[in-house]
This record gives structure tokens, C-alpha cells and sequence, in this order.
């Protein structure tokens, strides 16, 4: 019957079982884990509340003068929106390979050409 074929063997190893793919996972739940801690301390206790007004007011003194944020939300429109999403999906999917792209018909690579004889 021949070699079991990795890709349709359920007890052959993936490379998501290694070491690196449960670090990140460890990463994620930690970083969902901040983020509700960082809700729970920052929002719904009065001492996050005063610090997160507080952060914001500096931030607001900060910028005072600058005139970048005002030209940055000017351009944001839902036309611009609009335009970088198609964009990044469009980038996104060339990368991959035109033959991925929905509208294209769907052609197997071809081998590579051998050089003229001379």
C-alpha cells in the first residue's frame, strides 16, 4: 500500500504540535487574559477610571498644537475605508497566487520550461 500519507493520517505528527504552536497559544490566552483584566481594573473600578481620565488628558495636552491627527481623520472616509480593504484582500490574495483568485479560472502550475538548445 505504501508510506501512510501524512496529510490524511490522523495520528501522523503536525507541525501545529510542536513546541512553537502551543507557545503561541500560551501567548494568546495570556493576552486574552490582560485584556479582561485590563477591562475589569481600568473600567469598573474608581481608581482605573482616574487613571484612564487622567492618561487621556495628558494625551490631549500632548497633541495640543499638533495638526496631524485633524489631517489623518480628514482622510478618513468610508470611501478610503472602502479602498484599503479591497486593496489588502486583493494583496493579500496575489500573494498567495493568481490561480487562488476566485474570478480566474483555476490552472495547475506548469512544469518549468527547459532551455532553448543552441
Amino acid at each position: 500500500m505504501g508510506s501512510p500519507n501524512p496529510v490524511t493520517d490522523p495520528g501522523a505528527p503536525r507541525a501545529s504540535d510542536g513546541p512553537a504552536a502551543r507557545s503561541d497559544a500560551v501567548i494568546a490566552e495570556l493576552a486574552a487574559c490582560g485584556l479582561v483584566v485590563t477591562d475589569l481594573l481600568a473600567i469598573h473600578t474608581r481608581a482605573g477610571q482616574v487613571l484612564d481620565t487622567r492618561a487621556m488628558l495628558l494625551t490631549g495636552h500632548l497633541m495640543t498644537g499638533a495638526h496631524w491627527p485633524e489631517a489623518l481623520l480628514t482622510l478618513i472616509t468610508p470611501t478610503t475605508v472602502s479602498l484599503v480593504i479591497v486593496l489588502r484582500w486583493a494583496s493579500l490574495h496575489w500573494s498567495r497566487g493568481a490561480q487562488r483568485l476566485p474570478w480566474l479560472p483555476h490552472r495547475p502550475p506548469s512544469a518549468p520550461s527547459s532551455p532553448p538548445s543552441r
